[in-house]
Formats: C-alpha cells, sequence, structure tokens
C-alpha cells in the first residue's frame, strides 16, 4: 500500500516490487489525482520539459521497505479554487502518466486519498507598485517578438529575457504586479501584440491560464523550466533524475484578438476570487503571495 502527503511521497510495500526501476529518474511517471468534495477532478498539467539525465538505480523493492521523494504539487494539477479536496498519488515504473487524463486500464502505485484544504489567495501591492508597473508596460515594446517563461523567472531565463528589460523587471515584482497588469488588459488603446505580451508575464507570474494553449498570442518562442527530483530508501544513496527545461516556437501568426478577449474575462473571473490588499509603500510585505494548502495527512495505510 501507500500513503502520501501534500510535500512528500512514500511509498510502502505489502509485497515485493519487481523491477522497480529509476523511481526517481522523471516526473512524468508520478501522477497527482485531485478531487473535490463532489468527486470532479482539478486538471492536470501537461509540461514538465524534456529529460535531461541524472543518476538512477534498478533493484526490487523489498516487502516493509520504503522509498521517498518530495513531489512539487504545483507542477502536476492546475492550482483549484478555494475549497476542500483530496490528493492522490499514483506511480507507473516505465510509463509516462503525468499529464495523463485519467489511467484506466494501467496497474498504477497509488497512495490513500489525502485531505487538504485551499486557502483563498491573497495578493499585497502598495501604489508604488501600480506606478512601477504602469511605467514598465508604457516602456514595453510589443513589437518584439513575443516571448513566454514557462516556469519561475529566475537566472535559468535571464539570457531569454534580460532582468533588466522592462519584461524582466515585470517578471521580478512577482504577485504585486498582477492585479495592475490585469486592470491594463482593458485599456482600449493597447494594441494586441502589447496585450499578448502581457498575457503572457500574467501565466509566468502565477503559472495560471497558459496562453499558449489559445491563438490569443500568435506566433511566440517559450523556455519552460526544468525540474529535479531525487529520492531513495532510507539509509541508502539516493537517485534522481533531472531535465533541462525545453524551448520551443510557434510560427508566425497574428494574435486572434476574440481569443485575447476571453482570456481577459477568464483572468477577470480569476482576480475576483483573489483579495487584494493595499499596503504602504514602506511595508515590504506581500511580495508574495498568502495563498496556502493546508494539508492533513490521514491515518496511514497499511
Amino acid at each position: 500500500m501507500a500513503k502520501a502527503s501534500s510535500s512528500k511521497s512514500f511509498f510502502d510495500t505489502d509485497s515485493a516490487i519487481p523491477n522497480a526501476t529509476c523511481w526517481a529518474c522523471s516526473p512524468s511517471r508520478w501522477r497527482i489525482l485531485v478531487k473535490d468534495v463532489k468527486g470532479k477532478r482539478v486538471p492536470v498539467r501537461e509540461h514538465l520539459g524534456f529529460v535531461g539525465g541524472g543518476i538512477s538505480g534498478e533493484g526490487i523493492l523489498e516487502y516493509g521497505k520504503s522509498w521517498e521523494t518530495s513531489l512539487d504539487v504545483r507542477s502536476f494539477i492546475e492550482l483549484p479554487p478555494p475549497g476542500k479536496y483530496t490528493l492522490t498519488v499514483q506511480y507507473h515504473n516505465t510509463l509516462t502518466i503525468a499529464g495523463q487524463a485519467n489511467v484506466k486500464g494501467l496497474i498504477v502505485s497509488r497512495s490513500n486519498p489525502v485531505p487538504f484544504s485551499v486557502e483563498p489567495l491573497t495578493i499585497t501591492y502598495s501604489p508604488a507598485d501600480e506606478r512601477t508597473v504602469r511605467n514598465l508596460v508604457a516602456d514595453l515594446d510589443g513589437s518584439r517578438n513575443l516571448k513566454i517563461v514557462a516556469g519561475t523567472y529566475g537566472e535559468w531565463a535571464h539570457e531569454f529575457i534580460p532582468p533588466d528589460s522592462p519584461v524582466g523587471k515585470l517578471l521580478n515584482m512577482g504577485f504585486p504586479a498582477v492585479p495592475t497588469i490585469i486592470e491594463l488588459l482593458h485599456d482600449k488603446t493597447m494594441t494586441k501584440e502589447k496585450r499578448a505580451w502581457l498575457l503572457g508575464i500574467l501565466f509566468s507570474l502565477t503559472s495560471e491560464n497558459d496562453p499558449r494553449d489559445s491563438s490569443a498570442l500568435g506566433g511566440h518562442e517559450y523556455w519552460e523550466s526544468g525540474w529535479q527530483i531525487w529520492g531513495g530508501q532510507p539509509g541508502e544513496s539516493p537517485a534522481g533524475g533531472m531535465s533541462f527545461g525545453s524551448k520551443g516556437s510557434v510560427g508566425a501568426g497574428e494574435s486572434d484578438s476574440k481569443a485575447q478577449k476571453k482570456l481577459i474575462t477568464t483572468w477577470d473571473n480569476w482576480l475576483a476570487k483573489v483579495k487584494v490588499e493595499e499596503r504602504d509603500a514602506d511595508d515590504q510585505r506581500g511580495r508574495e503571495p498568502k495563498s496556502q494548502s493546508e494539508a492533513t495527512d490521514s491515518d496511514e495505510s497499511r
């Protein structure tokens, strides 16, 4: 049987599992199933990057033995709205299952459902943040080739989007930039090319409402962050894997205004569910959102 928490995954066996090959090599072999109180499933994310390499091992997970690793749940599912949920960790030894809508017909290892709750997201920002965002957006050259950062902006993406550029500075602001950017999406004087940039920046800042899944962007390039995953049995050398992320582009084409309007409505609805608080200019709190998922482990299954 298996047991799981919100931050780590443990597998305890009641019988031997043959050929437990490279348990840590790729998060794509893991799958996070989340359901609300009505049994509705939270959509899974499809993008995890390309495999880059790692240290792996092959063997049998014996009866009563455990194997432990940490998984970032946000990399596997879309962020659900506030409410109560259950989470189940699933694993397949050889197949990629992370982005599959279901695993019917497959034999997978799985945990017992773990109850947890999602609290409302709170974003705090100052009047100075708002002025900074407006100035940076005004300086943003929407006619340049559109670039999307899929993942948390950092040094890995500085070559792609320089940190001293208007876009880089917006990405470094974090969540305090989000409310003003959403407001600016409604500026009727804004070109659809610049609006496409803002839709991409919002996705980079929040990991929500991926615009690459629509025709709102037109032609663009993207860099997607890689991943690392390590784990092992207690007292033994860990095994792990990593990816270098992925890079890609979508051929030249104009962004679709109707698709942009639809996505803007989605962002308006998203913001309506967020608690936005204004802070004093000298108050440095709020650089990160106050949202959190509170998980309560159920009794361990045996």
